[in-house]
């Protein structure tokens, strides 16, 4: 790191954040990563009520004074659905982040979807997917976008019964920073949302999406049942 370089004043935020529903009155089985928690009980059937568990989180991370660099906070007993990155410097790289898809107990054949929405004015972020767990999703040969966010899908179908499922959302599980000057711009941030839904019904992952939560319009919000 080049100790030239001034610490951004910045705060980057990165988030990860849902909403959990069934789409209005359509019959599709699906489900939505939570805000607040990220954590999902079976409100419409794709997650077993009882042992079933649908998140989306990531380890606490903490900043290492002597690197420069964030690190794992290993005195955290759980992880988190954010991280805020307050000691950004230009150049930084291999900062840790891990946001991750767990699935356990699912009741139904799914298509598993997650969607990434960056806002860097200054394109001094540096990301990318996890391509050996997702793909972009396609239509009309153009990658599918929901409310400014891209869409990914992972690459296999999720399969009825399967038991304790972790995919990682970015690559080797790190961003990096490019030269943004002397200041970050206010507000940067990574914002991650996770869908679950039904592959019976669907030619395919596309067509499963553009009929759930792809429809313009909005799905009917649910409310978790306590302890989500």
């Amino acid at each position: 790191m080049n100790k030239k370089f001034k610490r951004a004043g910045a705060t980057l935020a990165l988030l990860l954040v849902g909403a959990a529903g069934a789409a209005g009155s359509l019959a599709y089985l699906q489900n939505q990563s939570a805000t607040v928690t990220n954590t999902f009980t079976a409100v419409s059937g794709l997650i077993d009520s009882k042992d079933g568990v649908f998140t989306l989180d990531e380890t606490k991370v903490k900043w290492d004074k002597e690197t420069g660099n964030y690190v794992a906070d290993t005195t955290a007993t759980e992880k988190v659905i954010d991280n805020t990155y307050d000691n950004i410097l230009p150049g930084l790289q291999d900062v840790m982040k891990d946001p991750t898809v767990t699935l356990k107990k699912v009741t139904a054949d799914s298509y598993l979807f997650v969607t990434v929405k960056e806002t860097d004015d200054d394109n001094a972020l540096t990301w990318a997917i996890d391509d050996t767990n997702w793909i972009a999703l396609m239509k009309d040969g153009k990658q599918v976008t929901k409310d400014g966010a891209l869409v990914y899908v992972k690459k296999d179908k999720v399969a009825e019964g399967t038991e304790n499922l972790s995919v990682p959302v970015l690559k080797d599980n790190q961003i990096d920073f490019g030269n943004f000057g002397e200041q970050l711009a206010e507000g940067t941030n990574l914002v991650f949302n996770s869908y679950l839904t039904q592959s019976t019904g669907f030619t395919d992952a596309a067509d499963a999406w553009s009929n759930t939560y792809g429809k313009t319009t909005a799905n009917t919000p649910a409310t978790p049942e306590a302890g989500a």
